[in-house]
C-alpha cells in the first residue's frame, strides 16, 4: 500500500515537474540554471489538500536521495534486531 501511494506520488511530481505546472496552490520554483530549488505551498491549500502535498514531498525526497545507497525492509529489520533496537 505504502508503496503504491510513493509510485503514484512520484509518479504526479514527475508530471507536475515535466508541464511546469500549479497543482492547487503548490508551485515549484527553479534557479537560475533550471534546477529544481524551492516548494512554494500556499498554507491556505495545505489544510485542504495535506495528504496529497505530503505525498508530493516525499517523492521530491526520494528523487533528491536517488542516488543514495539503499537496503532492503528484511536487512534493516535484522541489523535492529543484531542491535535490540526491535
Amino acid at each position: 500500500m505504502l508503496l503504491g501511494r510513493v509510485r503514484y506520488a512520484v509518479s504526479f511530481l514527475l508530471t507536475l515537474l515535466n508541464n511546469r505546472i500549479r497543482h492547487e496552490g503548490v508551485i515549484i520554483l527553479e534557479d537560475q540554471a533550471n534546477n529544481k530549488r524551492y516548494l512554494q505551498i500556499d498554507v491556505a491549500e495545505l489544510d485542504k489538500h495535506r495528504e496529497q502535498i505530503e505525498d508530493m514531498m516525499d517523492g521530491l525526497i526520494a528523487e533528491q536521495r536517488g542516488g543514495q545507497p539503499s537496503i532492503t525492509l528484511e536487512a534493516l529489520e535484522e541489523k535492529l534486531l543484531k542491535q535490540g533496537k526491535l
